[in-house]
């Protein structure tokens, strides 16, 4: 029987020097991933979207903040596995055929909104692997940090430049003044 540190340690990696939560592992299983973005306030970045900060409430509706948009994008989260077949190298096994599992963030907006990076339209759910999610993530936060579940309007215009939850605080502070 699989003990509770015992999963806890196979489904996620061991806390940043910093303190940060320990992110699930790319092969987690997937209710860890969706419970570990509960009610968090997730900020990412990549050179195609710019930086991107999104809440997920514990339910699963989430709050999108996206560069150029004036408004608060709300949508969904889900995540989806799938089983596949993979060479596998163990340290007590060394290498074997086994099975593992992939995983895939999925979020669904309004019918009305669109992804210009990957021109999908929204109202249906769009899925992309959680290892590349992982590498865009820059920061996360519990809670709703920026209070974007009340909000229809964004803070401030986001930039396409990296910021961290601090960084967009700062500059949120300085644009009340």
């Amino acid at each position: 029987m699989l003990t509770q540190a015992d999963y806890t340690a196979r489904n996620t990696l061991p806390k940043a020097a910093s303190g940060a939560a320990a992110l699930p592992r790319a092969y987690a299983d997937p209710e860890v991933i969706a419970s570990f973005f509960a009610d968090r306030t997730i900020v990412s970045h990549s050179p195609q979207h710019g930086t991107q900060v999104e809440y997920i409430a514990p339910n699963g509706t989430t709050f999108l903040w996206y560069p150029g948009n004036d408004t608060i994008l709300r949508g969904s989260f889900n995540v989806l596995w799938e089983n596949a077949s993979a060479e596998i190298d163990d340290p007590q096994e060394g290498r074997y055929r086994g099975q593992i599992n992939l995983n895939y963030v999925c979020f669904r907006y309004a019918a009305n909104s669109y992804n210009p990076v990957t021109g999908h339209r929204g109202g249906g759910f769009e899925c992309g692997s959680y290892a590349r999610q992982r590498e865009a993530l820059r920061e996360t936060r519990k809670g709703d940090v920026f209070g974007l579940a009340g909000r229809t309007k964004a803070p401030f215009p986001l930039g396409r430049e990296p910021q961290s939850v601090a960084a967009l605080q700062k500059l949120g502070a300085a644009k009340q003044q």
